[in-house]
């Protein structure tokens, strides 16, 4: 209890970006992360029962009216101990968003901000998945809408370069589709406005033509950092290695495209080669309301 109420404190206080500048000084978003990843192993409340055990066994003495009271009262602590560890987590990743949120424009803490996200996908892997997946996927959401507003990227590019996409699309159409939809969103809309992937149409593009204007039967390649989505629509995974922003950029610019479309182009991209379209109407089918 007095842990939890010291996050809850903590929660009041990051509301102010000075504050999370101090905070994650003093090392703070460290200090959450480790707990976290302590009480997604069950270390947290295996030592918050033994802590029950000791400080209580000494009343439970035979059958005597103290010894039954000490007993009923270890128990509902016990009861209450996975629910205080369930509600810190929750208070945890908050406060980790918050300082994220607050410190999105001081280039001096993005070392730390990263450790958060990848700690948030790591979660978001975990096999079987833990109770801190939904507070982890928040976490992300608010992150990427906070940082499109500021019209940055960094750390969509991260998400989508870390396979965070296959594992948004594992949650259509009947998982946690009201949760993983605004992440799947914000991802495909951090960069603003970006050109849709191209689409094989072997109806228009059976006759390639060659640079000297004459034509040659077949269909036309694919060039530049799309190959290798347009080459096949049945592969169920992104390309083995994922393009760097760097890398993307100056392909965009040699095959004439825009710079900067990475990576919500290439989230598009993933999308049109996964069959995401049908995946996501059948999970808007399958969470309508009876009747519609």
């Amino acid at each position: 209890d007095v842990f939890v109420q010291t996050l809850r404190l903590l929660r009041g206080l990051v509301g102010d970006s000075r504050m999370c500048k101090v905070l994650l000084q003093q090392d703070l978003g460290s200090t959450l992360r480790g707990w976290l990843f302590r009480s997604a192993n069950g270390l947290v409340q295996d030592s918050w029962r033994k802590a029950v055990h000791t400080r209580n066994s000494f009343g439970l003495v035979g059958l005597s009216g103290r010894g039954v009271r000490a007993m009923r009262q270890m128990t509902e602590t016990l009861a209450g101990v996975r629910a205080s560890v369930l509600r810190g987590e929750e208070l945890a990743w908050e406060i980790l968003t918050s300082l994220l949120e607050g410190t999105l424009e001081e280039p001096g803490f993005r070392k730390d901000a990263r450790k958060s996200v990848e700690q948030a996908l790591e979660e978001m892997r975990r096999d079987p998945r833990g109770p801190q997946w939904a507070s982890a996927v928040a976490c992300l959401t608010k992150l990427l809408t906070a940082e499109r507003e500021m019209n940055k990227r960094s750390f969509c590019e991260l998400i989508v370069d870390s396979d965070g996409m296959k594992l948004l699309q594992a949650e259509f159409p009947g998982g946690e589709v009201p949760t993983a939809l605004p992440l799947l969103r914000e991802v495909v809309r951090a960069t603003g406005q970006a050109s849709p992937p191209p689409v094989d149409r072997p109806d228009v593009d059976e006759v390639s033509e060659d640079s000297d204007g004459s034509r040659a039967d077949g269909p036309a390649t694919p060039r530049g950092r799309w190959a290798s989505l347009a080459s096949s629509a049945e592969e169920a995974s992104p390309p083995a290695t994922p393009l760097g922003p760097a890398r993307a950029r100056e392909d965009a610019e040699a095959d004439g495209g825009e710079p900067g479309e990475d990576p919500a182009a290439r989230a598009k991209a993933w999308l049109v080669q996964n069959d995401g379209v049908s995946w996501l109407l059948q999970a808007l089918s399958e969470h309508a309301a009876p009747g519609i």
